[in-house]
C-alpha cells in the first residue's frame, strides 16, 4: 500500500472518530448545536478523503471527472458546517455574508451536476502524472468551466466573513483564543482559494489536496470547542459541589432545629420548592417526607411566625 493511500485512510479514520466523539457529546448536550455542526464537518472530511483519493488514483479522464464531480458534495457540506461554526463561535456582525457564501456554494453544487463534466471543467481532455511522496498521482488537463467562478466567489465571501467574525470577537474581549482561531481558519481558506484558482484555471499542474486543509480546520475548531466541553464539565462539577454543600447545610440546620425544638423552612426562589424541617412539617400538618411546592406549603396556611422562621434563597 502506498504512502498516499495510507495517509488518506488515516485522515478518513481520524475524521470519523472525531465525528463519533462529538456526536456523543451532542447527544448529552442537545442544546450545543455547535457540536452537531462539528460532526457534519468531520463527516465531510471523511467524504473528502475518499473522493480525493479516488481522483489521485484515477486512470482515465472520465474517472477523474466523475471523482471531481462527487468531491463537491462533501466540499459543500463542510463549507456549510464551517460557516455555521464561525457564526456560533465568533458571531460576526454581517452574518448575511456567510449565508450568501453558502447560497453561492449551493448554486455552484447544482451547476456541478448540470454544467459540463463537473463544476471545474467543461471537458477533461486528459490526465497527467506527477510524483507525490514517491508515488505517481493524477492531475487534470481540461477546459475550465466558467461556472466555477461561483464557487470561488463563495470562498472570497467566506474570507470576509472570517475577518468580520475575528474583529467582532476581538472587540467583545475574545482575546488571544479568538485571534488564533481566526488567523488559523483564514490561513486554511486562503490557501484553499489560491490552490483552486491556480490549479483549475490551468496556471499550475498540481494535484488537488483539499482534505489536509479541511483536517487542519477541524483541528482548530475542535480545539476551540474542547474549551466548551471543559467549561461544561467544570460547571457541572461546581453545581454538584454546591449541591453537596447545600445538603450538608440543611442537615446541620435540621439538627440545630431539633435541639432547639424550633422549626425552619426555606423557599428556593428559582425552583419555587420549599425545604422544611421535621418540626415545621409537624407544626403545619405536612407529610414528614417528600418534596414540597410553594402551593402545597402555603396552602396549609403556614406563615413565618414564632417557632417557624423562614428564609428565601
Amino acid at each position: 500500500m502506498s504512502w498516499i493511500t495510507v495517509l488518506y485512510v488515516m485522515m478518513a479514520t481520524v475524521s470519523a472518530t472525531i465525528a463519533g466523539i462529538y456526536l456523543a457529546a451532542w447527544l448529552m448536550q442537545r442544546e450545543a448545536s455547535s457540536y452537531l455542526l462539528f460532526v457534519l464537518l468531520a463527516v465531510s472530511i471523511a467524504g473528502l478523503a475518499g473522493t480525493e483519493l479516488w481522483m489521485l488514483r484515477a486512470q482515465t479522464p472520465e474517472e477523474y471527472a466523475t471523482a471531481l464531480r462527487w468531491l463537491h458534495v462533501p466540499v459543500w457540506s463542510g463549507f456549510l458546517a464551517l460557516v455555521g461554526l464561525v457564526h456560533l463561535r465568533l458571531r460576526p456582525r454581517f452574518s448575511w455574508v456567510g449565508w450568501l457564501a453558502v447560497g453561492l456554494r449551493t448554486v455552484s453544487l447544482v451547476a456541478n451536476f448540470v454544467s459540463g463534466q463537473n463544476l471545474n471543467y467543461v471537458a477533461l481532455t486528459g490526465i497527467d502524472r506527477i510524483t507525490l511522496l514517491g508515488d505517481p498521482v493524477a492531475t487534470a488537463i481540461g477546459v475550465p468551466n466558467p461556472w466555477m467562478l461561483l464557487g470561488q466567489a463563495s470562498l472570497l465571501l467566506a474570507i470576509f466573513f472570517l475577518l468580520d467574525g475575528g474583529i467582532c470577537a476581538w472587540r467583545r474581549g475574545g482575546g488571544l483564543r479568538s485571534l488564533v482561531l481566526t488567523i488559523s481558519l483564514l490561513v486554511a481558506v486562503l490557501v484553499g482559494t489560491l490552490q483552486a484558482v491556480l490549479v483549475f484555471w490551468g496556471f499550475v499542474q498540481l494535484p488537488i489536496l483539499i482534505t489536509p486543509l479541511f483536517l487542519f480546520v477541524a483541528a482548530v475548531m475542535g480545539a476551540e470547542l474542547s474549551f466548551g466541553l471543559l467549561r461544561a464539565e467544570r460547571a457541572e462539577r461546581d453545581v454538584q459541589m454546591k449541591g453537596a454543600a447545600l445538603d450538608i447545610s440543611e442537615q446541620r440546620l435540621s439538627l440545630a432545629a431539633e435541639a432547639a425544638d424550633a422549626g425552619f423552612w426555606r423557599l428556593d426562589a428559582q425552583s419555587k420548592g420549599v425545604w422544611a424541617t421535621k418540626k415545621t412539617r409537624s407544626l403545619f400538618g405536612l407529610a414528614p417526607r417528600g418534596d414540597l411546592s410553594l402551593t402545597i406549603f402555603f396552602g396549609t396556611g403556614a406563615s413565618a411566625g414564632p417557632g417557624a422562621p423562614g428564609t428565601i434563597d
